[in-house]
């Protein structure tokens, strides 16, 4: 796994999923009608009906998956900073922090999933997930076990592009009933930051999509905020710990413009 930062890939939401398609009209045959009531046709056969165009979509119409909806259980084990030497290129001492979480599918089914992580703190700082070898190492000998983090994600979607995409399937199914312990990395953390709040999607297939008023599309989806606090300050080299606070369910809209815009 090489050190070099780079942020981890986010899902976006399809824009062909379900609750986007409009009903088509099917022609049927005069033939096929009238066979069908037991009416024989020997007669030439009329021209098909013309098929109407699709009516545009009604503004505002909001239109939810129908499909089967399944959730994932998420637990914030431990939130902790990281003092790693070069890594990702940064200088020596560089104060890093990752999330210890578990995933697990509670169905009976398996699931495709992907995560997605963000983090703001209350003094305007935007945190991303990245790619951070030497972190997720060092998260590793803290809990004395494997974590699945967003190097091993890198690597698995690295041997896809390479045409073996074995280890990707593996790296993003979470088999029924399977339980898995997880590491989010982050890069350097604000040593001013005294609450941060993280922002984990990808955790459900549901959504909702929103059919705008130029034709445009809102996708919503439901996401997971874990609450955060460091009660220490700033002299500390920002290797204050980290209280978890709780979580709340909210929700993370992207809008996608209309086809030609």
């Amino acid at each position: 796994m090489k050190g070099k930062p780079r942020l981890c890939l986010s899902p976006t939401p399809r824009a062909g999923g379900a609750g986007h398609a409009l009903a088509v009209p099917v022609l049927v045959s005069w033939a096929l009608l009238l066979g069908a009531s037991g009416v024989l046709c020997a007669a030439a056969t009329p021209a098909p009906e013309k098929v109407p165009p699709k009516a545009p979509p009604a503004k505002g119409l909001e239109r939810v998956d129908t499909g089967q909806f399944w959730l994932l259980d998420f637990q914030c084990i431990a939130v902790r900073p990281a003092v790693i030497a070069d890594a990702g290129g940064g200088a020596e001492g560089d104060v890093f922090w990752y999330l210890i979480y578990t995933v697990e599918n509670r169905d009976t089914v398996d699931h495709v999933y992907k995560l997605t992580f963000t983090a703001t703190s209350d003094k305007g700082r935007s945190y991303s997930c990245m790619v951070l070898p030497d972190v997720e190492r060092r998260a590793e000998e803290g809990e004395r076990r494997a974590l699945q983090g967003p190097a091993d994600l890198w690597e698995a979607e690295k041997a896809r592009r390479e045409g073996d995409a074995s280890k990707y399937g593996i790296a993003t199914t979470l088999k029924a009933g399977e339980k898995r312990w997880c590491v989010a990395t982050f890069n350097r953390i604000d040593a001013e930051a005294d609450k941060i709040e993280i922002l984990v999607r990808g955790l459900t297939n549901e959504f909702r999509v929103t059919v705008l008023e130029d034709g445009g599309r809102r996708v919503t989806e439901k996401a997971l905020k874990l609450l955060l606090e460091r009660p220490g300050d700033e002299f500390g080299h920002g290797l204050d710990a980290f209280k978890y606070l709780g979580r709340e369910w909210t929700t993370h809209s992207v809008e996608i413009p209309a086809s030609g815009a």
